[in-house]
């Protein structure tokens, strides 16, 4: 079931994430770490992991799930930096959606950057949720 595997991809980009701020030393997905990652991305970042996973394991229905999985990757405040947690969770939504997983495929380079892999997960994300406001509809 899709929705399981959703929820457990933002369980584990938490944990990660959570466990990397502990140990800076550690970073599972092979980024290099810099002396000032654990500064940038402190008590702020943890909250916010923290209150997101927490959003998510709470969320209603399917539908109220993939909205905020959406709202997080569109918000702002949210940068994709690499040890920024939106990272993390980049990286675990995209073994749920695999990039040729989704016709037509939106990357279009060997190497596909940040942007690129983040809306291919808003591409697929936003076809699972088909949003339509009732507004629109009339």
């Amino acid at each position: 079931m899709r929705t399981r595997r959703e929820k457990i991809a933002v369980n584990e980009a938490a944990s990660d994430y959570l466990a990397f701020l502990e140990d800076t030393s550690k970073d599972i997905r092979g980024e290099n770490t810099g002396i000032f990652a654990r500064f940038r991305h402190g008590e702020a970042g943890k909250e916010r992991a923290e209150t997101f996973n927490r959003i998510i394991n709470e969320a209603q229905d399917h539908k109220a799930m993939i909205r905020e999985i959406i709202d997080f990757l569109e918000h702002p405040k949210t940068k994709f930096h690499n040890h920024s947690f939106a990272t993390y969770l980049l990286d675990k939504l995209l073994r749920v959606f695999p990039p040729d997983a989704i016709k037509p495929v939106i990357l279009t380079s060997a190497t596909p950057t940040r942007d690129q892999l983040k809306n291919h997960i808003l591409h697929a994300l936003t076809k699972l949720w088909e949003f339509r406001p009732v507004a629109l509809l009339r």
